[in-house]
């Protein structure tokens, strides 16, 4: 009996495998993307990085992303968005108008990422967007009505 106990334990153990290695892949190729945005050299490459992350982003019916990391169709993760803006934030330094490009390239990716947000996604943001003196009242407004949500939720 004990025999037939083993191979149920280690298909399960071999499920756990599966799925974590797919949540890890997953979470390496936001990384990556994440880490893309970061190595731009200046500000018309992290939009054209934006602009092509963009067009290559499947929609939410075909990614078999988490739902953390999920998007929809011309969408990014909200992640990737906040790695975006604090690339702009960066890249911009003392000239914060320069970035607005960007910042309008972003900001329906951002809105459409934002359910699925993390604390320090969005928290990144904010950060962001205040180092760029950027005033989208309507974008702001919704970032900080998530905050109450993910305090309650836990979701850092």
């Amino acid at each position: 009996m004990g025999s037939r106990l083993q191979p149920a334990g280690s298909s399960l153990t071999s499920s756990r495998c599966i799925t974590t290695s797919a949540a890890a892949a997953a979470a390496a190729a936001a990384s990556d993307r994440a880490d893309w945005f970061r190595q731009s050299a200046d500000l018309q490459q992290l939009q054209e990085r934006v602009q092509q992350a963009l067009q290559d982003t499947p929609s939410s019916s075909s990614s078999r992303r988490s739902s953390k990391r999920k998007s929809s169709g011309g969408s990014l993760s909200a992640a990737d968005a906040a790695a975006a803006y604090s690339a702009a934030s960066s890249l911009a330094g003392k000239q914060p108008a320069a970035a607005a490009p960007v910042l309008q390239l972003l900001a329906p990716a951002w809105a459409a990422a934002l359910p699925a947000a993390s604390i320090k996604d969005v928290g990144d943001v904010l950060v962001s967007w205040s180092n760029l003196q950027y005033t989208d009242a309507q974008l702001w407004g919704s970032t900080l009505k998530a905050l109450p949500r993910l305090r309650e939720s836990g979701n850092g």
